[in-house]
């Protein structure tokens, strides 16, 4: 967006988790905003999708610690750089 057309600031923010390392809030139009405070990085995501980041997240802590192999379909077939990306289905975006 130009200097004349900036984006609209998010309203009033409901805090939702506050970590020393991360902040979830949710914004009056429900977006959830998840600021991760230590290298201060902000994701902004629709409230539908939240649920399944928090599962991959959780399934990536799972995986690093050792105690289960990833679920085959989340298994990337040629491994690049240990990274798996889990694509987003849908094409609507934060309103925001």
């Amino acid at each position: 967006m130009s200097e004349s057309d900036p984006k609209p600031a998010c309203g009033p923010h409901t805090e939702i988790v506050k970590t020393e390392g991360i902040r979830i809030t949710q914004c009056t139009c429900g977006t959830i905003h998840i600021n991760l405070s230590r290298n201060g990085t902000t994701v902004q995501v629709g409230p539908e999708y939240f649920a399944e980041i928090a599962q991959a997240m959780s399934l990536a802590k799972t995986v690093l610690s050792g105690a289960h192999a990833p679920a085959p379909a989340l298994r990337p077939a040629t491994p690049r750089g240990g990274f798996i990306t889990i694509p987003v289905i849908g094409s609507k975006k934060p309103s925001n």
